[in-house]
C-alpha cells in the first residue's frame, strides 16, 4: 500500500498539480462502524477523494459518493441473493474499485467481509482454494465473491457471485448454478 507521501512524489515526478481537498471536520465521536465513517463522508463532501488506486498508467481516484453508490447496489444485490444479518461473505478480489465497492456492499447488507487475496496466477486456483478453505469453513462463509476467472471456485459450499467488469457498478451476478451452505 503506497503512503501519501508516495503518491505525492509520484504526483510530482509526474509534473501533475497536487489536488486541493480540505476536510472541514472529522466524524462525530458517536460514529462506531466503517459504513457509518461513509456514511457521514458522503453527506459532507461526497465529491471528495476517498480512494486513490495506484496502478500502472493513470492512479484512479474513487469518490465517497461513488464508494457510496456502488456499495448500495452491491448491498441490494447481495440481500437480493439472501443475505442475512451478520453472515459472512468471503471476497477473492484483486485490490481495486471493486474490491473496495464489494467490501462496503457487505457493511451496508449487513454482512461480515471477509477478505481473501486471490491466486497471483491462475494455475495455483486449486491450491489457493484448498489453503482457503479452512477460513471459509471457520468465518462460515455464507458467499464467496470473486472475479469470472475464479469460476472453479463455484463448487465450493458457498453461494458463490462473480463480480463483473474493472469498474461494474452492478451487482455481482450470480454465476448459473450456486451452492447454498
Amino acid at each position: 500500500m503506497r503512503s501519501d507521501a508516495t503518491i505525492s512524489a509520484v504526483r510530482q515526478m509526474r509534473d501533475e498539480p497536487e489536488p486541493s481537498y480540505s476536510l472541514a471536520a472529522a466524524p462525530p465521536a458517536n460514529i462506531q462502524t466503517l459504513d457509518q465513517v461513509l456514511s457521514w463522508h458522503v453527506r459532507q463532501h461526497a465529491e471528495f477523494p476517498s480512494i486513490t488506486i495506484c496502478g500502472e498508467g493513470d492512479d484512479e481516484i474513487v469518490t465517497y459518493g461513488m464508494l457510496w453508490r456502488e456499495a448500495r447496489a452491491i448491498a441490494a444485490g447481495l440481500q437480493q441473493h439472501g443475505l442475512q444479518l451478520g453472515e459472512a461473505v468471503a471476497l477473492m478480489l484483486p485490490t481495486s474499485r471493486n474490491y473496495f465497492c464489494t467490501f462496503f456492499g457487505v457493511l451496508l447488507a449487513g454482512g461480515v467481509p471477509v477478505p481473501l487475496y486471490p491466486p497471483a496466477r491462475r494455475s495455483q486456483v486449486v491450491d489457493h482454494v484448498r489453503r482457503h478453505a479452512g477460513i471459509l469453513a471457520n468465518s462460515q462463509v455464507a458467499i464467496l465473491i470473486t472475479t469470472p476467472q475464479m469460476r472453479p471456485l463455484a463448487g465450493l459450499r458457498p453461494r458463490c457471485m462473480f463480480c463483473r467488469g474493472r469498474h461494474s457498478t452492478a451487482a455481482p451476478q450470480a454465476p448459473d448454478r450456486c451452492h447454498r451452505s
